[in-house]
């Protein structure tokens, strides 16, 4: 009977503290301007939040330096468990380049979605086109978005012989795929989700993936290595981190919230179908992301 009632009290306790949170409004730190996939997803998050805990989710954004002006907002002036933070692989790179690690500062509660990047060119070229070019020219000029982003250090890494990869850094997405339509630029790294609509009206097409593995929206196109070129592969991810000193309830109070608003959101799952590898880490195999993609950099930048 003891046992009982101990287990009986252990449970209420643990409905009682993660119940504890949130007992304000929370704030979801964005690093981006709004727009894009980032809005559309955390406006879906608002709705479920505000539902659930009759409390609103207020959503901030906070855009520039690779995310480090939001974490440092979160670091220092919000300092609070009610404060959240949505990060990418790109806030993973600017702090390995720095010395300094994530997982010093922030613990993931769910790493939302995992995918791939696509190296693409203009509608007039192809993969035995770019296989003819890797055989035959010494450079290839592939834009990225940004100086020392994940981007570059992927292409830089990549080796074939006789070829070196010239990295063309752009300051955005809508840049690079203007030179690479007007035929400036020869190639370009982007995401699936920025590359869309130029895909869907047949005026860029992709060449391969950065990735292992086939993607599944894009089954057909071949993986980096499939075509050659060796290196480390580029895995891109987002999702809802939290400081690494906030509470622990309030820790398995929100990634809690964040699993079954992925489960069962159609906003999320529908935009995500397809073009995620995996989504919904959970906060455990959302720190293996990390600790993956750390390793990567690591390799991708090792001297």
């Amino acid at each position: 009977m003891k046992k009982i009632l101990a287990g009986i009290l252990l449970a209420l306790y643990t409905t009682l503290s993660l119940a504890a949170w949130p007992t304000r409004p929370v704030t979801l730190v964005i690093p981006f301007a709004p727009g894009a996939l980032a809005t559309r997803v955390a406006n879906a998050m608002q709705i479920e939040f505000e539902s659930k805990y009759k409390t609103p989710l207020v959503v901030k954004y906070m855009p520039g330096a690779s995310a480090v002006i939001a974490a440092n907002y979160v670091l220092g002036e919000a300092n609070d468990d009610h404060t959240l933070l949505w990060l990418n692989e790109d806030y993973i790179v600017s702090q390995h380049l720095q010395g300094t690690q994530l997982h010093e500062r922030f613990v993931p509660l769910n790493i939302m979605s995992t995918f791939g990047a696509y190296v693409y060119s203009n509608a007039d070229t192809s993969v035995e086109k770019f296989l003819a070019t890797m055989r035959n020219k010494g450079v290839v000029n592939v834009g990225n978005m940004g100086i020392n982003g994940g981007f570059e250090i992927w292409s830089t890494q990549l080796t074939y012989p006789g070829l070196k990869i010239n990295p063309i850094p752009y300051k955005g997405a809508a840049a690079m795929q203007t030179d690479v339509l007007g035929g400036h630029l020869e190639y370009g790294i982007g995401t699936l989700v920025s590359s869309q609509q130029l895909i869907d009206e047949g005026k860029i097409k992709i060449i391969m993936t950065t990735t292992l593995e086939r993607v599944p929206a894009t089954k057909d196109i071949p993986t980096f290595r499939e075509l050659g070129l060796q290196g480390e592969p580029y895995y891109g991810f987002y999702g809802i981190f939290t400081r690494k000193d906030t509470s622990t309830e309030a820790a398995e109070s929100a990634a809690k919230f964040l699993k079954e608003f992925v489960d069962t959101n159609p906003e999320f799952t529908n935009r995500s179908a397809g073009i995620a590898i995996v989504t919904n880490y959970g906060p455990k195999r959302s720190q293996q992301v990390i600790s993956d993609t750390i390793k990567r950099l690591e390799k991708m930048t090792k001297k």
